[in-house]
């Protein structure tokens, strides 16, 4: 598996909020942009000049969502 192609395949380069809100496992697009206001997102996002919202590389969103899977597997082990 390539989570960085899967997600380039799925959603471009590119990542828009709404989007970003879904795969970052938030329940609302109110709680996204509270987390980005206070920097909590734990990647980097950006804005696109005559665009509404944020944004993400897909290779960003890729490394955190493997990042978040290798982080629980460590807590079940550790357990």
């Amino acid at each position: 598996m390539q989570p960085v192609a899967d997600i380039e395949r799925e959603y471009g380069l590119v990542i828009p909020t709404r989007d970003l809100v879904r795969l970052l496992g938030y329940r609302t697009s109110a709680a996204f942009r509270q987390a980005a206001r206070r920097r909590t997102l734990g990647l980097n996002t950006f804005f696109i000049r005559g665009r509404r919202g944020r944004y993400a590389r897909a290779a960003d969103v890729a490394a955190w969502l493997t990042k978040q899977g290798a982080d629980i597997k460590e807590s079940v082990v550790t357990r």
